[in-house]
């Protein structure tokens, strides 16, 4: 009888130490339903280009609805809206955003991102179109992406 107490009373302290890590693991990874998370970008060409932070939503097997902003070092914001898929153990994200002044400059870019599942940092390739005076240049660059708490 005491035997089955303690294996009973080992068995529940187990349950509930693997509740707690479960939950604490859980709140770092890719949100199930609806989440925010946040990334710090670093450009390999150019160093830190600035956090960026997203709201996560999920639309149904395994896609979801990717809506944030780029805070770029300098402080200038700009919004960004994608999709994303889970792919065995990885995150696939596609990113865009656009903006200008109004008149005589734009600037469009095409973000790729593939994150690791477990860890949720990984690697992104960019592609910038700017368009100034009359004049379209493109760029092409890549980077890393570092999972980091929302501010």
């Amino acid at each position: 009888m005491k035997v089955l107490r303690f294996c009973s009373l080992v068995f529940l302290i187990s349950l509930l130490i693997g509740c707690f890590v479960t939950n604490s693991w859980a709140s770092s990874t890719w949100p199930k339903k609806r989440g925010k998370l946040c990334w710090e970008l670093n450009n390999n060409q150019t160093g830190l280009v600035g956090t960026r932070t997203l709201q996560i939503t999920n639309v149904g097997n395994n896609h979801y609805s990717l809506h944030g902003r780029l805070t770029t070092k300098e402080g200038k914001v700009m919004p960004l809206v994608g999709s994303a898929e889970i792919d065995g153990n990885n995150v696939l994200m596609i990113l865009t955003t656009a903006g200008g002044n109004g008149t005589d400059t734009m600037y469009s870019n095409a973000l790729s991102v593939i994150l690791d599942k477990s860890t949720l940092n990984g690697t992104h390739q960019l592609i910038s179109h700017n368009y100034a005076n009359g004049v379209i240049n493109q760029t092409y660059t890549t980077g890393t992406e570092t999972l980091v708490s929302c501010q």
